[in-house]
C-alpha cells in the first residue's frame, strides 16, 4: 500500500481537476469571481502542493510528470472555461508543485 500512495495521490489530483473543469462548464453568469477564487486560488494550489509532497516523499517514479500536468491543468483549464490565456494562473500551479516536491524531498532525506 505504501507503494501506491503515490499513484493514488496523483488519481485524486487528477479528479479534483477534472471536478474542476466540469464545475467551471456549469457556473451560471454572475458566478465567475467566485468560481475562480475558489478553484484558482485555493483549491488548484493546495491540491498540488499536497500531491506533490506526497509524491515525492514516497518516491513515486510518475512525480516530475504528474507536477508537469498539474501545472499545465492549472493554465489549460482556466483557458477552457474563460476562453482567455492568463499566465498568473501557471504560478498557482507551478509554484506550489515545485514548493511540494522541495518539502517532500526534504522530508525524506
Amino acid at each position: 500500500m505504501k507503494k501506491n500512495i503515490g499513484l493514488i495521490s496523483a488519481i485524486v489530483a487528477a479528479v479534483i481537476n477534472i471536478l474542476i473543469l466540469v464545475w467551471g462548464f456549469n457556473i451560471n453568469g454572475g458566478d465567475e469571481m467566485g468560481y475562480s477564487l475558489i478553484a484558482f486560488y485555493a483549491v488548484m494550489p493546495i491540491t498540488s502542493l499536497v500531491t506533490c509532497i506526497i509524491m515525492s516523499h514516497n518516491r513515486f517514479k510518475g512525480t516530475i510528470p504528474v507536477a508537469v500536468i498539474l501545472s499545465a491543468a492549472a493554465f489549460l483549464i482556466p483557458f477552457a472555461i474563460f476562453g482567455t490565456f492568463d499566465w498568473i494562473s501557471v504560478f498557482f500551479g507551478l509554484v506550489p508543485c515545485i514548493i511540494g516536491l522541495s518539502i517532500g524531498y526534504a522530508l525524506k532525506k
